[in-house]
């Protein structure tokens, strides 16, 4: 591989980095499956980077950060937007401020450098176009315009053969003490074919104070035309001595660079032997992106896997198996995930084996088998959200297979879950679903199973649950129904008419009230009157008395909905006296003057004694100037 491959490379450079330093999304997949769909959507976007697809890729990144605005990946978002604008040809002032707005946004981001770098390039050219306004920015980065125009005369020099440009370049890096201008002088000097800037990128590779430089250095040794034994050799040993991480790190991936055996001899030395695991990862994961991966090199990685004693070194291992193409790696993944005796291995291969193009029949089997089998639930729950990543309807049978059939309830719990997160669920699938809550004997199961259908996003969800809570013979199940009905984003007026009659018919009291509170959750006013007409009507007086509770918690006072004369009605007509007292304290939580004014009423005029004292009591609980005047008046009316 070479520089002309450097915008895929860099992508797998992003993906890795990620990995190293943010704990990676998807290895943490068990943590939060949310992360997984942003990672995955991140991908998407950058793939199309990765293809040169701008206009593409900036639509994709755009949808991206609208949402996924505080993702881990969205920095890297906003970064490639950036660079894909520059691509499609927008203003350099333009690129300049996206750039400028990312670093102020985001100053810790690890693309900080690399926009900083555009946009000293496009300042440079705004500022040869007579921008003199630049100059300012280009000053405060402290580069030196004479040392600037005299880089520009060397490359000149460069262009046309002179052989007086590298001394003078040579010369220019030992005088510069600017960071930004002495690494693009690395870059210029890995341009020159000759021995004499091979020996002075060796030297600076090696004796640079700056970490930055020797980091370049070594990269730029990497990508040459003919990268000798002896260059491979001094790569790896610079690896082994270098105390800063990101020369071991560009040193890696340098040696990822080489064509040939040499390069990828030394990535598994390194792998295998290396004392720092950051650098047995990077090499792990380097050597998997190989465009001629050997049976040897993958049995190399499975011996690492089996051998190493740091997980995150494992999992890197795990990770990098995926990345080969072919059935190779999947198969090296489904022997690691039936036989490690680590289980935090185990789960990462069954998610891994779940990412890889050409998904099989024969790799769904093996999850399956893999989750009947595994004595560890985090591995079989983790097989289970894998399944759900295949794309097509390989995974959605399988995870319907398991919800029938499995013997441990929590897989059962799972796959009905991640069931109805598909983005395709079918009329089969909900049936599929209705079947399983119907007939399993687990009452969690079932619950699962109603929790899932709330999570379908179409009509036929909801038509699901309201079947259910007419008909099913778990009240659990009919109580789960009412509540999560009400959850739903859209729901309508037919299925407040159906909460209705459920409520009205259901013979179970707790089916009734937890009803009664499900209606208080929707925020339509069909849901207000029908609370209404209980509170008035219901023959329960257990439901009237909910009603009540729940109309004024929910708002329906506030919001004008529910008339204060509706509940002194209440108090003057009810015959039960529960509910009358239920009345009472809805008025209590009125928080303005006309709840304080019934209760005064009812404690001065009500026909029944004990009426008017629980209206006392609850004037007294309100308080306050307005509570008082109140009470004075009653005390007043009774004093005469």
């Amino acid at each position: 591989m070479n520089i002309t491959g450097s915008l895929r490379v860099l992508a797998v450079c992003v993906l890795f980095c990620f990995l190293l330093s943010a704990g990676a999304v998807s290895l943490a997949a068990q943590e939060s499956q949310g992360t997984d769909d942003a990672a995955g959507a991140y991908q998407q976007a950058y793939n199309l980077i990765l293809d040169e697809k701008w206009n593409e890729a900036s639509g994709s990144l755009a949808s991206f950060l609208e949402k996924h605005p505080e993702d881990t990946w969205t920095d890297d978002a906003r970064f490639w937007q950036c660079y894909a604008r520059a691509q499609l040809g927008e203003s350099l002032e333009e690129v300049f401020s996206c750039y400028q707005t990312f670093i102020a946004e985001y100053p810790q981001s690890k693309w900080k450098d690399d926009a900083e770098t555009h946009m000293i390039s496009a300042a440079r050219e705004l500022a040869r176009a007579g921008n003199v306004e630049y100059e300012a920015y280009i000053e405060a980065k402290n580069m030196d315009m004479d040392k600037e125009v005299a880089l520009s005369a060397i490359m000149a020099l460069q262009a046309m053969g002179n052989e007086k440009a590298l001394p003078a370049l040579m010369k220019l890096i030992e005088n510069n003490p600017d960071a930004a201008a002495r690494e693009q002088i690395v870059f210029l000097l890995s341009r020159f074919d000759s021995p004499q800037a091979k020996a002075h990128l060796i030297a600076l590779a090696q004796d640079d104070p700056s970490s930055k430089i020797r980091s370049k250095a070594m990269f730029w040794l990497g990508q040459g035309d003919e990268v000798t034994a002896e260059d491979i050799e001094l790569i790896a040993q610079i690896v082994n001595d270098d105390t800063d991480p990101k020369v071991r790190e560009n040193g890696v991936f340098a040696l990822a660079q080489i064509e040939g055996r040499n390069g990828v001899d030394r990535l598994i030395s390194l792998a295998h032997t290396h004392q720092d695991p950051k650098v047995r990862e990077n090499a792990l994961f380097w050597l998997a992106q190989g465009d001629e991966i050997t049976a040897g090199d993958i049995e190399a990685i499975l011996g690492i896997i089996n051998e190493d004693t740091d997980p995150k070194v494992r999992e890197h291992g795990v990770f990098a198996l995926s990345q080969i193409e072919g059935r190779r790696g999947a198969e090296a993944l489904i022997n690691i995930g039936r036989n490690h005796p680590d289980p935090n291995v185990r789960e990462k291969t069954l998610f891994w084996l779940a990412q890889t193009e050409g998904v099989t029949a024969g790799d769904i089997r093996a999850i399956v088998e893999i989750i009947d089998s595994d004595s560890e639930s985090k591995v079989r729950e983790q097989g289970v959200f894998a399944l759900s990543q295949v794309e097509g309807r390989l995974g959605a049978d399988a995870l319907i297979a398991l919800a029938r059939t499995h013997s441990n309830p929590l897989v059962r719990e799972k796959a009905l879950f991640w069931l109805a997160q598909g983005d395709e669920v079918t009329a089969e699938d909900i049936q599929a679903i209705v079947e399983i809550v119907n007939a399993d004997t687990n009452p969690k199961v079932r619950e699962y199973g109603v929790f899932a259908l709330s999570q379908i996003e179409s009509r036929r969800g909801a038509e699901a649950l309201i079947a259910l809570g007419r008909t099913h013979h778990d009240a659990n199940v009919r109580e789960k129904v009412l509540f999560w009905l009400a959850q739903g984003d859209e729901i309508s007026a037919e299925d407040i008419q159906s909460m209705v009659e459920i409520i009205s018919s259901d013979s179970d009291a707790r089916v009734r009230e937890n009803g009664v509170f499900a209606l208080s959750q929707i925020e339509n006013s069909k849901a207000v009157e029908a609370l209404v007409n209980f509170a008035r009507s219901h023959n329960d007086p257990q439901i009237r008395e909910k009603a009540i509770f729940w109309l004024v918690q929910g708002g329906g006072i506030e919001s004008g909905t529910v008339q204060v004369s509706d509940i002194v009605k209440i108090v003057l007509n009810d015959s039960d006296r529960k509910v009358q007292e239920s009345a009472l304290f809805a008025l209590s939580q009125i928080p303005d003057q006309q709840g304080v004014d019934a209760l005064a009423e009812i404690a001065q005029s009500h026909p029944v004694p004990r009426m008017r004292k629980q209206a006392v009591v609850f004037l007294q609980r309100v308080g306050g100037d307005k509570a008082q005047e109140a009470l004075l008046k009653i005390i007043g009316q009774e004093a005469k």
